[in-house]
């Protein structure tokens, strides 16, 4: 993958610190999420953005952080960009509450609450 970037973004060792300096609920989450999965890489080209990249031997799986009530299709640009770039079948988004699986243009989509995904990491 040849826009992915190494994470270089600050993520404290602990969500604690993240109150020391007033980060948004949006940046707590990612980084509950960091702390719970093994990622390595984030995407962004121009404003099209990728949280976090799984790449497990031959499997490659974008994961999206959208913790808010209601997600619509534009705040999919990004991993929907990312999955058409690499050709890729399926991506996570993880959420405040929505679980559903969804197919947009044959890409599946599959969405599932926080507190379900930090049982059960991918």
């Amino acid at each position: 993958l040849t826009n992915e970037k190494k994470l270089k973004r600050f993520y404290p060792t602990s969500t604690a610190f993240s109150y020391l300096f007033n980060a948004d609920e949006g940046r707590i989450i990612e980084n509950s999420i960091i702390m719970n999965g093994d990622f390595k890489f984030f995407s962004r080209e121009g404003d099209k953005e990728v949280d976090f990249i799984l790449i497990e031997k031959d499997k490659t799986l974008p994961i999206e952080a959208k913790y808010q009530e209601e997600i619509r299709d534009k705040n999919l640009k990004g991993i929907m960009f990312f999955m058409e770039h690499y050709s890729l079948k399926e991506g996570l988004v993880i959420t405040k509450n929505l679980e559903k699986t969804s197919n947009f243009d044959g890409k599946k989509i599959t969405f599932i609450p926080l507190w379900k995904w930090m049982i059960s990491p991918v």
